[in-house]
């Protein structure tokens, strides 16, 4: 039995998680988004045949946080985050399609 808990809906029904389980798959989800969006990136940027030298002009973002991020390495601000989702010609609807698997 658990005393502190998270409840969620799962297909249209509230499921309650223990609050240690919740913490722990939340966890892991965050630290699996910078390599989620660096290979995102990745793809969008072969897709489109651009450059790295490219995107850094389209989306004003520097080189460093551009190649970290396409690393995998880190997560950059949702600022910068949305201007290199622009500068590589893509949305955030195509984003959220890449994360669901479509």
């Amino acid at each position: 039995m658990f005393v502190s808990s998270h409840k969620i809906k799962l297909d249209g029904s509230l499921i309650n998680i223990p609050k240690r389980d919740y913490e722990i798959r939340n966890d892991e989800y965050i630290a699996s988004l910078p390599k989620s969006f660096g290979n995102f990136l990745r793809t969008v940027k072969h897709k489109n045949k651009m450059t790295v030298d490219q995107i850094i002009e389209a989306s004003t973002v520097g080189r460093n946080t551009i190649s970290e991020t396409m690393r995998g390495a880190r997560l950059p601000s949702f600022e910068n985050a949305q201007k290199i989702v622009f500068g590589v010609g893509s949305n955030w609807s195509e984003y959220q399609e890449y994360l669901d698997g479509k």
